[in-house]
């Protein structure tokens, strides 16, 4: 027989208007720690031009992320990934490896290769469009293929235009080694 252990909060603020949502976790071995994203909305106003800022968390644990107070990802003071972040990890990239983070609004991903340092955060183009609760993928046989994947944009539901499921795989080191996208 199996049971579960009493419930744990991970992510919590005050103010009920900033709910986290949507959380994601992963691993990250390098460093021997969990990294947990969230959307963080702020009620009227945006942070660096979002209204549901992605924020991230590392704990030694997935059962202590309540421990650690949450981040957004911030690029050059400008760029931050906007609603339904997704989170995975690749050993390709450095010795700690690269985390990636996707959001539901753009179509770049934003990557990590200093074990989620705060200041070490970078935005990278891919061919894939933003679609609602993108999903990503890193291939356990090839580590270096990133899969993104979803349908339909959160913003075009219900307005009859409708975005087919996409899926595209792209190479990590690739969009590595390019320069960063700018807006």
């Amino acid at each position: 027989m199996k049971h579960w252990d009493p419930p744990v909060d991970d992510v919590a603020y005050d103010l009920y208007e900033a709910r986290p949502g949507m959380t994601v976790i992963t691993y990250v071995p390098p460093i021997d720690k969990w990294i947990l994203v969230h959307e963080r909305p702020i009620g009227n106003s945006s942070s660096h031009g979002s209204n549901y800022p992605v924020y991230y968390v590392t704990a030694d644990s997935p059962l202590g992320f309540r421990l650690s107070k949450g981040e957004p990802i911030v690029v050059d003071d400008r760029i931050v990934p906007n609603a339904s972040p997704y989170v995975v990890w690749s050993p390709v990239g450095g010795p700690n490896g690269t985390i990636v983070v996707s959001d539901a609004d753009r179509s770049q991903v934003w990557t990590n290769r200093a074990g989620g340092a705060v200041d070490a955060w970078e935005e990278h183009a891919t061919p894939a469009g933003a679609v609602y609760s993108r999903s990503i993928q890193i291939f356990r046989r090839y580590p270096d293929h990133l899969l993104i994947y979803g349908g339909e944009t959160f913003d075009n539901m219900g307005k009859g235009l409708h975005t087919p499921f996409s899926a595209t795989v792209v190479n990590l080191n690739d969009i590595l080694k390019n320069s960063p996208s700018l807006p």
